[in-house]
């Protein structure tokens, strides 16, 4: 299985499990709609897996990609939520999934800063 069927797969059991869970905490029933959970779903593993990158670039002392991409992610994901919330009729699910299009800015930026840092490691290393 590759990366995208287990989110897939996970966020399906997120589904099936969240109405009960969401009964014994609250006490009462909320109507969602499941691709609001589905992207809550994919919204924690993008959150996840920067978390992870921003770790490692954090403890060898390399923020100046993450500044950047936390900035731009952040100028852009305002405006663009609530366009995606209200001009496209999404509502709450628009914001969560215009969240995860802002994140991914520093999802795709932070691996490749880790190769090219690595890359540059080698080299060195070699020579």
């Amino acid at each position: 299985m590759d990366v995208h069927n287990n989110v897939i797969l996970v966020s399906y059991y997120i589904n099936i499990i969240f109405k009960p869970i969401l009964m014994v905490w609250i006490d009462d029933l909320l109507l969602y709609s499941i691709p609001f959970v589905i992207c809550m779903g994919i919204y924690a593993f993008v959150i996840i897996w920067n978390n992870n990158i921003a770790y490692f670039l954090n403890g060898i002392n390399e923020i100046n990609w993450q500044l950047i991409t936390a900035l731009l992610g952040g100028i852009i994901n305002i405006p663009l939520s609530i366009y995606f919330a209200k001009s496209l009729q999404l509502g709450s699910t628009g914001v969560v999934l215009y969240s995860i299009v802002s994140l991914s800015l520093s999802a795709i930026a932070g691996p490749l800063q880790i190769f090219s840092l690595l890359k540059s490691k080698l080299k060195y290393e070699i020579l």
